[in-house]
C-alpha cells in the first residue's frame, strides 16, 4: 500500500505459539473449545483446543508483539498455553505432543479488516489485516474484491479452463487394510508404504507429484506424508528420492517449501 502512497494504516506482526498433539489424542475434544481472553487485556479472542481433519488436536495460541521474521517458540509462551488451557480442560495429554510451532498474525492498527479501494489510488485495492476469521470468509473477500475490480473499470474475463472440483485420487484405507486389495491389484505401488505414521503409499505420493507437487511441503499438504508422529523422520528422504526421480532433478535441489529451503548440503572442495 505504501508503494502507491497509502499511509492510512499500519500492519504489525503478532506471534502465536501452538501445540499439535498426536492423533492418539484425537478423542480429547469433538469440537473447538475456546477460552475467552481476559476482557481487561482485549488483545485477542483467546485460546482454543480444537480437532483437526487429520484427527490431531491443535492448541493455542499466545499473542506476542514481535518482528515479522520471528517464528521462534519459547518455553515461557508454551507454558502459558499449557496453564490456561489446563484450567479449561482437565488431563490434556501434553506428552502426546508431536510438534510445536509459531505463526504470525498481520494486525492492522484500525482494529478491523482493510478491504477496498485505496484512497490514494483508486486502481489499488487493499485486502489487509486479515486475521484468523479469514479462514472462513476468504471466498467472500475474493468476491467483494472481484466486484470492486469490475467497478474500478477492469474488464473481467471468465476462465473457461477453471476446474472447480479436483478429482480425488484413491487413498489407502488406514483403518481396514483388507479393503485395499483392489488398489494393490491395480497398482503395486499402493503396497509400498513411504510414510508409516500416516500410512501414505508410494502411489499416492507419485500422484501428488504428477499433479503439481514439487517440494516436500507440496507432497505433505496433498498426502499428509510427514505430518505424523515422527514429523518426517522416517519418510523425508524417501519422499525426496521420489521427487528427484519424478521431477528429473538432483536430490540436493529438492526443497522443503521452495526458495533456498534445501534439505541436502553438498560440500565442495
Amino acid at each position: 500500500a505504501k508503494m502507491v502512497g497509502d499511509l492510512s494504516f499500519e500492519i504489525k506482526a503478532v506471534k502465536g505459539q501452538y501445540y499439535l498433539l498426536d492423533s492418539e489424542a484425537g478423542e480429547l475434544v469433538k469440537r473447538p473449545n475456546m477460552r475467552i481472553s481476559d476482557p481487561k487485556t482485549k488483545k485477542s479472542k483467546g485460546m482454543v483446543v480444537a480437532p483437526t481433519t487429520g484427527n490431531n488436536i491443535i492448541m493455542g495460541s499466545t499473542y506476542e508483539d514481535t518482528d515479522k521474521n520471528d517464528f521462534s517458540t519459547t518455553k515461557e509462551a508454551l507454558d502459558e498455553v499449557k496453564v490456561k488451557l489446563g484450567q479449561m480442560i482437565e488431563n490434556i495429554p501434553f506428552n502426546k505432543t508431536i510438534t510445536i510451532f509459531a505463526g504470525l498474525r498481520a494486525i492492522s492498527n484500525t482494529g478491523d479488516f482493510i478491504i477496498g479501494q485505496c484512497q490514494a489510488n483508486k486502481k489499488f485495492i487493499n485486502a489487509a489485516g486479515i486475521q484468523s476469521p479469514g479462514l472462513t470468509c476468504a471466498f467472500i473477500i475474493s468476491e467483494i474484491i472481484s466486484d470492486q475490480l469490475k467497478e474500478a473499470g477492469l474488464k473481467l474475463e471468465k476462465n473457461t479452463k477453471f476446474i472447480p472440483e479436483r478429482k480425488r485420487f484413491p487413498k489407502l484405507d488406514k483403518v481396514n487394510f483388507k479393503n485395499n486389495h483392489e488398489l494393490f491389484a491395480r497398482n503395486s505401488s499402493y503396497g509400498e508404504i513411504i510414510c508409516r505414521c500416516e500410512k501414505v503409499s508410494e502411489a499416492e505420493i507419485v500422484n501428488a507429484i504428477e499433479n503439481g507437487a514439487t517440494t516436500l511441503d507440496g507432497v505433505k499438504f496433498r498426502t499428509r506424508a510427514g505430518m505424523g508422529r515422527c514429523q518426517g523422520g522416517y519418510c523425508t528422504l524417501r519422499v525426496m528420492k521420489l521427487l528427484s526421480k519424478k521431477l528429473g532433478i538432483p536430490i540436493e535441489k529438492i526443497t522443503k517449501s521452495g526458495g533456498d529451503s534445501y534439505q541436502v548440503k553438498i560440500e565442495m572442495d
